[in-house]
């Protein structure tokens, strides 16, 4: 079973929050931005999101509440929410 980091944002106000993804980011023809990035489990894909983010959070109650989120299977960072999906 394959698994994706999958973003989207509606227009490039938004890049920013999705660059901090740390995972390549596609240019859409209507004007937005997304990622689609397939890993090849889930751990893996939620440890890529621990490891933005442990460098992203401000504090340590803003950590436990975005570690809690990765095992809900979505992380949200500004104006982004990553989803971790089956494909």
């Amino acid at each position: 079973m394959k698994i994706a980091i999958t973003a989207i944002v509606p227009t490039v106000y938004q890049l920013n929050s999705i660059r901090a993804l740390r995972l390549p980011v596609n240019r859409n023809g209507d004007g937005s931005y997304s990622i689609n990035v397939p890993f090849n489990t889930k751990k893996e894909a939620q440890k890529h999101l621990r490891d933005v983010a442990m460098r992203y959070a401000d504090n340590i109650g803003e950590l436990r509440r975005m570690i809690s989120e990765i095992k809900k299977g979505y992380l949200t960072i500004d104006a982004v929410t990553a989803n971790i999906k089956r494909i």
